[in-house]
């Protein structure tokens, strides 16, 4: 490709944009109770974070992200 001010010179460009990172949409948090001990975790996310209340197992969720 030329550029119209310096026509024979050569410009190569990049035409396809950086997709390097992650997705930009909200992560969803999702807590649920096994029965014994409550479990959070973000949706599509691995790991999990295992509490003793709701309250706990929410604040440790968000202290990890």
């Amino acid at each position: 490709m030329t550029t119209t001010m310096f026509p024979r010179h050569w410009q190569f460009t990049d035409t396809r944009p950086n997709r390097q990172g992650r997705s930009k949409k909200q992560l969803k948090p999702v807590i649920e109770h096994d029965g014994r001990v409550w479990v959070a975790r973000y949706e599509g996310r691995p790991g999990l974070f295992f509490a003793a209340t709701e309250k706990e197992a929410q604040s440790n969720l968000k202290a990890s992200a």
